[in-house]
């Protein structure tokens, strides 16, 4: 199943590497205020999956990101960029296809990508 409700992309920059990287668009996500010391920030919860030719689920890895603003943007008000994340998939021999599923955390919306690792 594909979900959009959360823009996301998935490269792997090293072809045989098990560090893929995240490209998760702004619509979707929603960003606490700044408040005192603290930048602007959400939070993001993070699972990836990986699977045989068959379709089986091999491995799974999940983790929570709290993904900070940059510090040029406004403390409220629309952010218009994506933000990067990378993450690091356990490597297994009989996987062909990774899939990453991004929850956003307040308003529960998810977004998912797939990559082909025979690629």
């Amino acid at each position: 199943m594909v979900y959009d409700g959360v823009p996301v992309e998935v490269s792997r920059p090293v072809k045989g590497s098990n560090e893929f990287v995240l490209d998760i668009g702004p619509r979707g996500l929603t960003w606490i205020p700044a408040s005192g010391d603290e930048p602007r920030y959400t939070r993001l919860g993070l699972v990836a999956q990986t699977f045989d030719e068959h379709g089986r689920e091999l491995k799974r890895v999940a983790k929570f990101v709290k993904a900070i603003a940059p510090p040029n943007l406004p403390a409220t008000g629309a952010v218009e960029q994506d933000i990067v994340v990378p993450i690091a998939i356990p490597p297994d021999p009989k996987a062909v296809r990774v899939r990453v599923v991004v929850r956003e955390e307040d308003t529960e919306q998810m977004g998912s990508a797939d990559v082909d690792l025979k690629k």
